[in-house]
C-alpha cells in the first residue's frame, strides 16, 4: 500500500509540472478548408487586396471614367424624368372612381334601355340570366286576338289526349313505322256527345332513331288513322308521348 501511494503521489507531480496546452480544444470547432488559410481574414483597411496593372484591352477604368463625368449630367436628367413620369401618372383608384362618376353622371340616352350600361358589362355564364332579368317589360294590356268560334261541333281541340298502345316494337337501331289502336273512345270537345274516333280505330306513324348517348326515349308522330269502317284521317305528325309527355 505504501508502493502504491508513493508512485501515484509520484505521478501527480509530473503531470503538474507539464506546460499548459497552447490552446483549450473545442469538440464542436470543425477544421477549416487548407484553401481558406491563405486568404485575407477581413476587406477593412489593409486587408484588402490589391490589383496589379490593367491588362491590355481592360475596359474597367475606361468605363468608370465614363461614368464619373455622366455621373452629374445623368443625375439630373434622370431625376427629372422620373418627375415628368410621377406628374402624367395617374393612380388606378383615382381612375376608377373617376370613370364610375362619369358613368352616374352621364345621362342614358333617349332610346337605350336604362339598364344597358349594366348589362354591357357583364361578362361570364350569368350575362344572359341577367339579361333576361332586366328585359324591359311587357307594357300591353290588351290582346290584339279575339275569339274565335269553334269551327264545327265535330272537333277535337288542341290538348285533346288519343289514348292509344302500340302493336309494334319501336327499336332505335333504325328508323321505321308503328302501328298502334286507340284503346278508348274520343269524343268532340266543345260538347262531349259526338263520337268522333271509335275505340278499336288503327294508328299508324314513325319514330326518331337520331338519338345521343344516354337518352333513354325516342320520338314518334303519328300520321294516319283508320277507322273500323275502313275510313281514314291524315294526321299532319301529331306528337306521340308517354304518361310523362
Amino acid at each position: 500500500m505504501l508502493a502504491i501511494g508513493l508512485a501515484l503521489g509520484y505521478a501527480l507531480e509530473n503531470s503538474s509540472h507539464k506546460a499548459p496546452p497552447a490552446a483549450s480544444q473545442d469538440t464542436d470547432v470543425r477544421p477549416s478548408a487548407d484553401g481558406l488559410a491563405g486568404l485575407p481574414s477581413d476587406y477593412v483597411g489593409s486587408g484588402v487586396p490589391k490589383l496589379g496593372p490593367a491588362l491590355p484591352g481592360d475596359l474597367g477604368h475606361t468605363i468608370l471614367k465614363a461614368q464619373g463625368k455622366a455621373a452629374s449630367g445623368g443625375d439630373d436628367r434622370r431625376v427629372a424624368q422620373e418627375v415628368e413620369a410621377a406628374i402624367a401618372s395617374r393612380l388606378f383608384v383615382q381612375t376608377g372612381e373617376r370613370d364610375r362618376a362619369g358613368e352616374q353622371t352621364m345621362p342614358p340616352a333617349p332610346d337605350a334601355p336604362a339598364t344597358q350600361g349594366r348589362a354591357s358589362t357583364t361578362t361570364g355564364p350569368q350575362a344572359g340570366n341577367l339579361a333576361f332579368l332586366e328585359g324591359q317589360p311587357d307594357r300591353a294590356t290588351t290582346s290584339p286576338d279575339r275569339i274565335a268560334p269553334p269551327a264545327s261541333p265535330y272537333v277535337l281541340q288542341a290538348g285533346t289526349v288519343i289514348a292509344g298502345a302500340l302493336n309494334t316494337k319501336i327499336s332505335s337501331d333504325l328508323p321505321g313505322q308503328i302501328v298502334g289502336h286507340v284503346t278508348q273512345n274520343v269524343y268532340d270537345s266543345p260538347t262531349g256527345r259526338y263520337l268522333l274516333i271509335p275505340q278499336g280505330s288503327r294508328l299508324f306513324g314513325a319514330y326518331n332513331s337520331g338519338i345521343s348517348f344516354g337518352q333513354q326515349r325516342t320520338q314518334i308522330i303519328w300520321t294516319r288513322l283508320i277507322y273500323p269502317d275502313g275510313e281514314s284521317l291524315v294526321l299532319e305528325k301529331l306528337p306521340g308521348g308517354d304518361a310523362i309527355g
